[in-house]
């Protein structure tokens, strides 16, 4: 289900980025189940998460699909 939503939602906002907990409350996933889920799709080649400027948390962004990078 997660990958669904994430995929049906990143085709339509192929150049959002976002938080993983931003993203998993736009698109009401537990933020567990979607780090998962993202984890998966990252090592099958479909996002890429950034590791942002330490803030004392880990903030990851995910670019959504990698249109022709």
């Amino acid at each position: 289900m997660a990958r669904q939503q994430l995929l049906a939602y990143y085709f339509t906002n192929p150049t959002a980025r976002h938080h993983l907990r931003d993203l998993a409350e736009r698109l009401s996933i537990d933020p567990s189940n979607l780090s998962k889920e993202l984890g998966r799709l990252e090592r099958d080649g479909l996002f890429r998460a950034e590791v942002m400027p330490p803030t004392g948390f880990e903030d990851w962004i995910f670019d959504g699909l990698l249109y022709g990078k």
